[in-house]
């Protein structure tokens, strides 16, 4: 790991003395994506992690600093059937805050910080001692995100990279289920990471 640790930082060292030239003011950067999610707290108790995928739209203001606005939407199912019943839930979260760029001309890594919020979609199915009980809820969250990735110029204009971030929100979403009935979900952490490929204007 530590090996891994110091050839990224040498690729790093050696980049920095090519000519910038990506994500600069007035550049325009849409970026599909794709990765894996999940939550903590109490949703993250009930519900597993899963695949994410969502687009970033971003404008450069100068060179160094651009405008990101990101969303990702992942579907959550319950992480044990027998404790809980049948979950899912749909969440689908958005934010825009600043992006800071370090850029040249092969790798270009970053550094987000953005407002956020998601919606929610909570379903539960589980067998009552006369019928099959069901619940159904939506809500919202706010909270903020940070974020870390690095982009890999590919060809002019196109860079393929990976993005971590990680955030904290409070959610107004309460559930009925198995185990917990009139619940409320409260704050989470959320978690995301993936492969983004960026193509700029």
């Amino acid at each position: 790991m530590r090996g891994y640790a110091i050839g990224l930082a040498c690729l790093l060292v050696l980049a920095a003395g090519a000519a910038a030239w990506a994500v600069q003011e007035g550049d325009m950067i849409i970026a599909p994506e794709v990765g894996f999610a999940a939550m903590n707290g109490e949703l993250g108790q009930m519900l597993g992690g899963d695949i994410a995928y969502g687009v970033t739209l971003a404008y450069g203001v100068i060179d160094w600093l651009a405008i990101e606005a990101d969303t990702l939407y992942s579907l959550h199912e319950q992480a044990d059937k027998d404790e809980t019943g049948e979950i899912s839930t749909s969440h689908f979260i958005g934010g825009i805050g600043p992006r800071f760029n370090w850029n040249t001309r092969y790798v270009i890594p970053y550094l987000t910080l953005q407002g956020a919020a998601s919606f929610l979609r909570y379903k539960s199915e589980w067998e009552g001692p006369r019928k099959t009980l069901k619940d159904q809820n939506d809500a919202h969250a706010f909270g903020g995100l940070g974020g870390l990735g690095v982009d890999f110029v590919i060809a002019d204009a196109f860079t393929v990279g990976l993005f971590g971030k990680a955030g904290y929100l409070k959610s107004n979403l309460e559930y009925s289920n198995q185990q917990d009935r009139d619940q409320e979900a409260g704050a989470y952490g959320y978690f995301a990471g993936g492969l983004r490929l960026t193509m700029i204007f």
